[in-house]
């Protein structure tokens, strides 16, 4: 499917998402952390060591941001598979991403906009074989096809610590941000998290004290 038709049915839509004027210069700040390359066509993983962390929160946020400053299409995939949130978001469910990559499609079929300029991959059907769904995806990576690629696309990805196979999707991602709790996430099980993506270190961490729609601090990782 051709950008222009993304863009035109994005019209259909009233965005989900409100982010107050200070929303956006927190996120625009994380971005600028990651210190991408612009047109770096960069896959930026969201990761967290356990669940309830707020992962797709920032994923979304930070993704909006993204979008409403540039001048080119952002993506958010949910490959958290075992717990979707995205359909919530879209209205129901719909196709997504383990659709794309068990029939072997382009991930542009199951792109559903949310705003003129930001369009989401939920996580879809639920595979047969989990273990083998991301042994899949690791290996072949996201699946593009031949054709259009958004700037920016932006992974929320399963928790490192709730299953085995969460370091080997998070090296689906270019670049990972790490989120935890403050002052709730014990910092060995950061610590153990980080360890168990081995060279796949993150590039930041956001904590956030879940009491805002924000992350109320952030640091790079060290």
């Amino acid at each position: 499917m051709a950008i222009a038709e993304h863009m035109e049915e994005a019209e259909e839509y009233s965005s989900p998402l409100s982010l107050p004027d200070e929303a956006y210069e927190v996120y625009r700040h994380l971005y600028g952390k990651l210190q991408l390359h612009p047109g770096s066509r960069a896959v930026v993983g969201i990761t967290s060591a356990i669940r309830g962390e707020g992962r797709t929160t920032v994923a979304l946020g930070l993704a909006a941001t993204i979008a409403q400053d540039s001048a080119e299409p952002v993506l958010v995939v949910e490959a958290d598979i075992e717990n979707p949130q995205l359909h919530e978001l879209l209205g129901g469910p719909r196709r997504g991403l383990v659709d794309a990559v068990t029939d072997g499609e382009p991930l542009a079929g199951v792109m559903t906009p949310i705003t003129p300029n930001l369009l989401v991959v939920p996580a879809g059907s639920h595979p047969e074989n989990v273990g083998a769904f991301f042994y899949r995806l690791a290996t072949s990576r996201l699946p593009q096809g031949d054709g259009w690629w958004p700037a920016v696309v932006i992974v929320d990805l399963p928790p490192i610590m709730n299953y085995g196979y969460g370091p080997m999707i998070a090296g689906i991602a270019d670049v990972l941000l790490m989120v935890t709790r403050a002052n709730v996430t014990p910092t060995t099980l950061v610590r153990e998290a980080v360890a168990r993506l081995e060279g796949n270190r993150p590039r930041g961490l956001v904590l956030n004290d879940h009491r805002t729609y924000l992350p109320s601090w952030i640091s790079r990782a060290g």
